[in-house]
């Protein structure tokens, strides 16, 4: 196997049950709760996804246990939304096993437990899933709830990061510029930064825009420094608007004019 997962999983957790076909009845209320939760019915949505989550269905429980998690259309509680993810990832829902895995890793609500956290970001990578390996992951990167284990980090992140988790993508570029278990590779590291900027993460935008500034590593670009800090500072990322308004006096009104309509266009895609 690619990586090692635990031994007697099931032991641990009790014996999965396996995912069943959803009735075509139960398609439409889904269909039905899904729709009023997209008009802002979360009371309807909720009404209806209580319904089908007590009759087993697990794409209701994940749905409910997402509603009080939020606080949409009932009081939020991170318990009762632990309670139904579990119902859920103990069919194997597989987002649910990412999102009860998370509940555990932050304890938001229940008691931090990282070594319960591993074993459902690990039975959600084991089903191909992105988010539990890129979680897993960190994990093995940080030795939280395990012992840190770099080559096996790295592999997760990395797969996580060709399946499109900008997140993972990020964690890789750190890896590579700081020579985490392995010598520095700065180019490397531009290679993620640049993939997780293109993908909307904040804070690899402001590096990106940060190296083209100083001229780390590519070559000194006020335009493309400019373009990057501005998309951070959209996003949120910390001082990203800072670094924007110092390059914007590096540049003409006409380019500054061009550049703005690039951001428009990049924005709306």
């Amino acid at each position: 196997m690619r990586f090692q997962f635990f031994q007697n999983v099931a032991c641990l957790l009790g014996v999965l049950v396996g995912l069943q076909l959803i009735p075509s009845g139960a398609v439409a209320d889904l269909n039905d709760g899904e729709l009023a939760y997209d008009n802002g019915n979360y009371e309807l949505a909720y009404s209806i996804w209580l319904r089908l989550a007590h009759t087993g269905n697990s794409t209701a429980q994940y749905n409910l246990a997402t509603l009080y998690r939020f606080g949409q259309g009932t009081e939020p509680s991170a318990i009762t939304a632990m309670e139904w993810y579990w119902r859920a990832a103990s069919q194997g829902h597989v987002l649910s096993q990412v999102n009860l895995g998370r509940l555990y890793l932050t304890g938001l609500g229940l008691g931090g437990d990282p070594s319960k956290a591993l074993i459902w970001f690990q039975l959600a990578a084991e089903q191909g899933s992105p988010f539990g390996e890129f979680y897993l992951g960190v994990q093995y990167l940080q030795g939280s709830g395990v012992k840190a284990d770099l080559d096996l980090a790295r592999d997760l992140l990395l797969s996580a990061a060709n399946q499109g988790v900008r997140e993972a993508a990020y964690e890789l570029a750190q890896i590579y510029r700081d020579g985490i278990g392995l010598d520095s590779n700065e180019l490397e590291a531009v290679k993620w930064f640049r993939i997780g900027a293109r993908a909307g993460h904040p804070g690899s935008q402001k590096i990106m825009g940060s190296l083209y500034e100083q001229g780390i590593v590519v070559e000194e670009d006020m335009a493309r420094a400019y373009f990057w800090y501005s998309l951070a500072s959209v996003n949120g990322a910390s001082k990203a608007l800072t670094g924007r308004s110092r390059v914007m006096s590096q540049l003409s009104p006409a380019e500054l004019r061009h550049l703005n309509e690039i951001i428009g266009r990049w924005r709306r895609r």
